[in-house]
């Protein structure tokens, strides 16, 4: 059974190093951490530090912005190695430049063979799914298939 990368509305973070955080006891490479953290559009953030990935964050990270706390749940997200992904609300508190490259990220893992459930409420994002979900006090009450997917 694939064990799922879930990606909650609110990021849990560590008091722990950057690097900590986003490894959570696996195996990753600097280079693997360094990617995922540019890809999120976090390494002029975290370069600004004089320790950088060895900085250490707050208790759920309370020394970053809530777009901050995001992205870094969804770089860890990135590092991860599953083809099951569940995001709830992966847009939510970004700006519309990063929740751009977050759908370019879906994007990327929708199209590497992997499926990705997302929960949203925001409407705008619904055309990128290729299966569209409305429910109602924990019921589905519409389905939609073969709408256009990302695009």
């Amino acid at each position: 059974m694939e064990i799922p990368a879930i990606l909650w509305q609110e990021p849990v973070l560590f008091n722990a190093s950057v690097t900590d955080n986003l490894g959570l006891g696996r195996e990753t490479s600097a280079e693997m951490i360094e990617v995922a953290i540019r890809k999120v559009n976090l390494g002029p953030h975290i370069e600004s530090y004089t320790d950088t990935y060895d900085h250490q964050l707050k208790e759920n990270g309370s020394n970053l912005s809530g777009g901050q706390k995001k992205r870094m749940d969804i770089a860890r997200l990135l590092l991860g190695r599953s083809g099951l992904f569940i995001l709830d609300e992966p847009t939510s508190g970004l700006d519309p430049e990063n929740s751009k490259r977050v759908w370019s990220l879906i994007k990327e893992m929708h199209t590497g063979g992997s499926t990705v459930i997302v929960s949203t409420h925001q409407l705008d994002e619904i055309p990128r799914a290729d299966q569209l979900l409305v429910m109602h006090e924990g019921r589905v009450i519409n389905r939609q298939t073969n709408r256009r997917t990302f695009k």
